[in-house]
């Protein structure tokens, strides 16, 4: 029901005319895909340019529902976020997703902010943990209070952790559930 690829590390352009058969095959069977946008860290990696929203361009226009991992937001300062390419991408295309994984880190906290605050973004939004990337609920410390900061840290699950520290943030709870929405139902 889903297909996750790291264009960078997997030497994979989205725009490429080979990938046709592909996303005919994915749109034909309302399989999503999951693309791995932004800077990748945990996968080798030799051409970040590939994982920029804009590439993903072919994938949509073909009628593939795409969601961009990590909204292409960075994680460090000193990278490239593409965040502004994938917003207006998820604002102008019905099929263009992003999620809200690995965001209770300091880099990524302004974002969850600015999804907030365009309700046009939350139906276009998904959670996801980005497991083992571990949550960082200091991020949120100014937002949430010293007293939420310390319940949540003391989380040992860090799935758990998660998703209190990113709805600690007050993010739309239809964030969390309605990816079950778009994806295709099977009968296996």
């Amino acid at each position: 029901v889903l297909i996750k690829w790291i264009p960078s590390s997997m030497e994979i352009d989205p725009l490429d005319k080979k990938t046709i058969p592909f996303y005919e095959y994915l749109a034909k069977h309302e399989i999503m895909l999951l693309s791995h946008t932004g800077i990748e860290h945990a996968v080798r990696n030799s051409n970040n340019h590939l994982n920029r929203p804009s590439r993903l361009q072919l994938a949509v226009d073909m009628g593939v529902k795409v969601i961009a991992s990590h909204s292409a937001t960075h994680m460090f300062l000193h990278e490239r976020s593409y965040y502004k390419e994938w917003r207006e991408m998820a604002l102008k295309h019905e099929n263009f997703y992003g999620d809200i994984s690995a965001f209770c880190m300091p880099t990524r906290v302004k974002y969850l902010r600015d999804i907030k605050r365009t309700p046009a973004l939350h139906h276009k939004v998904f959670y996801g943990s980005d497991f083992p990337v571990y949550p960082l609920p200091i991020s949120l410390i100014f937002k949430i209070g010293i007293k939420k900061y310390l319940a949540i840290k003391k989380i040992e699950n860090p799935f758990d952790k998660a998703y209190h520290c990113i709805s600690a943030s007050d993010i739309p709870q239809q964030i969390f559930s309605q990816f079950a929405q778009h994806i295709r139902k099977t009968n296996a």
